[in-house]
């Protein structure tokens, strides 16, 4: 049996520093070999999730080098791209640096990124239990309840299965340091742990163990 073959992306690190280096000779020639490393790291997870392997070269010239060998002329050089930088802004500090996140951010509304949510009697009249009941999982921490205004709190309605709390949900939010909108938004957005999928559909498939590990890892 044959085995498929994958694409192959080969990036030459030292030639990818240097480019960042071409428009702003002051940055230092260790910290932009360090940004080449996170960037070629998270290219390669990236393009793992995808089916492509990056493989990591160590020459001079700048050049990124797409090959594939599914090529009709069976050739595995499909072209290269120089690459130009165009150097760094100036360092402003962690306070300035927040500060313009701050002024920038879009503020989106809740269920732009939590989904469905209900308030709790509405969440447990959906349900099909009592509100206590729907209550007595929120001060256990089995289930995640987000807050609203300076008092109120939605219920996410993906985290139950046939109106019940998916088992290990109340794990993520221990590990989250008991944020709410933390766990959530984490366990709600697709993870290459899990194929691109969010880890909640992992948790209701029962893969508490992957779940939970890939949760301290990213906000533990």
């Amino acid at each position: 049996m044959s085995m498929q073959k994958r694409d192959v992306v080969t990036v030459d690190q030292e030639a990818l520093a240097q480019a960042f280096m071409q428009d702003d000779g002051s940055v230092d020639q260790e910290t932009l070999s360090r940004v080449a490393d996170v960037m070629t790291a998270a290219a390669k997870a990236v393009l793992a999730a995808q089916g492509i392997d990056l493989r990591v070269a160590r020459g001079r010239k700048a050049q990124v080098r797409m090959k594939s060998p599914r090529s009709k002329r069976g050739s595995d050089e499909a072209g290269a791209v120089t690459l130009a930088g165009q150097g760094l802004s100036a360092i402003i500090s962690s306070k300035d640096g927040i500060a313009l996140l701050r002024e920038r951010a879009a503020k989106l509304p809740l269920e732009a990124w939590a989904g469905e949510v209900m308030g709790p009697s509405k969440a447990a009249e959906a349900l099909g239990v009592r509100r206590s009941t729907l209550d007595n999982w929120r001060t256990k921490g089995e289930i995640i309840a987000i807050p609203k205004g300076k008092a109120a709190h939605v219920i996410p309605m993906a985290q139950f299965v046939e109106g019940r709390p998916i088992t290990g949900i109340g794990r993520v939010l221990d590990i989250a340091h008991g944020s709410a909108s933390l766990a959530w938004s984490w366990l709600t957005t697709p993870h290459l742990d899990f194929n691109a999928e969010p880890p909640i559909a992992a948790l209701s498939k029962g893969e508490e163990t992957a779940v939970f590990a890939a949760a301290e890892r990213s906000i533990g």
